[in-house]
């Protein structure tokens, strides 16, 4: 056999072995959802967060807006309780006392992918990896195993660094009662080791027997964190 004939024997099995080792370093889609969910657990806060909550017509012109200012707890890593603590709108200040207190929804454990309830009801897969605001990210894509309106389906973006959440996005696979295409967008700040939410964006169409309908962006900031 002469060494031309080696040479093309030998190349694709290099080139099958590199892509093999490739494979091994990166973990598994579930292994690292399964990290994240668990590296959400040590997040324990309350932050204030200011919300610009603003109101289209259908022809996506702006009909109103309202600015509301809220102070959330956060255990383990989820929102479990809120308060408003203030609210300005176009006609002017209301008073924190007319504004419900936020209760979480019993379908959020499920519409969120990163939860120990979730985790066996999604199928997770594995698209890369690529920078985002500064992060090298491994990027997770997901979708439920029964298309049903408690479930989502959207982007993970998990750190290369330390296997937690950078950013989440999430979209309604059927719509709610009243609402149309349903989009959540979440954004996480690195502090003290932990990444804690730091911006929420959330889309959506109100509609309301035929007779409202409206397009409402939800576009929340944390503006302090007490730990």
């Amino acid at each position: 056999m002469n060494a031309i004939a080696v040479i093309r024997r030998i190349i694709p099995g290099l080139f099958f072995l590199t892509g093999l080792a490739a494979q091994v370093a990166v973990p598994g889609a579930l292994e690292l959802v399964r990290a994240v969910v668990n590296n959400q657990k040590a997040v324990n806060l309350v932050y204030d967060a200011e919300a610009v909550i603003t109101f289209f017509n259908m022809e996506d012109r702006q009909t109103s807006q309202r600015i509301v200012r809220s102070r959330y707890d956060v255990v383990a890593g989820r929102i479990i309780r809120g308060k408003r603590l203030s609210s300005r709108e176009d006609t002017g200040d209301l008073s924190p006392d007319r504004i419900p207190a936020y209760q979480e929804s019993r379908i959020l454990p499920l519409f969120s992918p990163l939860s120990d309830e979730a985790l066996t009801r999604y199928q997770f897969e594995y698209r890369g990896s690529a920078e985002y605001k500064g992060q090298s990210c491994w990027l997770i894509a997901y979708q439920p195993l029964e298309p049903d309106e408690q479930f989502s389906q959207g982007l993970i973006r998990i750190s290369r660094a330390d296997t937690d959440l950078v950013a989440l996005e999430m979209r309604a696979v059927k719509d709610f009662t009243f609402t149309e295409d349903f989009k959540m967008a979440m954004e996480y700040d690195r502090i003290d080791g932990l990444w804690v939410p730091q911006h929420i964006r959330t889309d959506l169409i109100i509609q309301i027997l035929g007779l409202y309908k409206r397009r409402v962006v939800f576009d929340q900031r944390v503006i302090a964190r007490h730990f």
